[in-house]
């Protein structure tokens, strides 16, 4: 399992925190190992250090999901990285249903 967030400059590192904080909430005692991959870049970045980590991870079988807050822009972010338009299923990761914390 992974973990991804993502924002598009340094000045929003306070939402970065929080959607990890977010994700870590979301999959604490559900997996043996999870491994945490952040990004500060602009949508138009296509060599972003984070999602290249997420495709290595997914090509060596070492994960088989990541969590993200935002789906869309994760999917669209991941095809623009690794040029193929169904990235996720390509690389072996499947699209979930959201994660859902309970107060």
């Amino acid at each position: 399992m992974a973990i991804y967030a993502r924002v598009s400059s340094h000045d929003q590192k306070k939402d970065l925190e929080a959607q990890l904080e977010f994700l870590r909430r979301a999959v604490a005692g559900s997996f043996s190992q999870v491994y945490e991959v952040r990004d500060i870049a602009s949508g138009l970045k296509r060599n972003r250090k984070g999602l290249l980590k997420l495709i290595e991870l997914a090509k060596t079988r070492k994960i088989r999901a990541v969590a993200v807050t935002y789906v869309l822009i994760a999917k669209k972010a991941f095809k623009e990285s690794c040029g193929q338009p169904e990235g996720f299923d390509s690389e072996g990761i499947r699209q979930r249903e959201p994660l859902r914390l309970t107060p």
